[in-house]
């Protein structure tokens, strides 16, 4: 719980012992970073990613797409997220049937208030 402190809030009783201040509004989005990575066609791809809020809980959609359009998705809800965990995003390359190139894997990340954030790396497909 996030609790912004404002002066002239008078105390308040709980069951806990005495809280100042109302609860504030989460305004900050999740922390995502995500690294770029290389596989062969026929291999398996590992796409790790990073992830923090303060909330401790983030809904991560993870995407691949190729030339703007999503070949694949996936998500998961992660609690008590912490930036120092490494997550993973991981997929088959098919040995045919896939140009080599370049794609993109992108991490959305959405915390319990709603506010999220987007960042993307390259994925290489040799």
């Amino acid at each position: 719980m996030s609790v912004a402190w404002q002066a002239g809030q008078l105390p308040v009783n709980s069951a806990n012992g005495l809280l100042n201040g109302v609860p504030g509004i989460d305004k900050t989005p999740p922390r995502i970073l995500v690294k770029s990575t290389s596989v062969k066609r026929g291999g398996r791809a590992r796409v790790q990613f990073q992830l923090a809020d303060d909330s401790g809980t983030v809904t991560a959609k993870a995407r691949l797409l190729y030339h703007g359009k999503t070949l694949l998705s996936s998500s998961r809800t992660f609690t008590d997220v912490d930036w120092s965990n490494v997550y993973v995003f991981w997929f088959d390359v098919p040995r045919s049937g896939v140009p080599t190139g370049r794609y993109s894997a992108c991490v959305r990340g959405t915390d319990m208030h709603g506010n999220s954030a987007q960042r993307c790396a390259t994925v290489t497909i040799r």
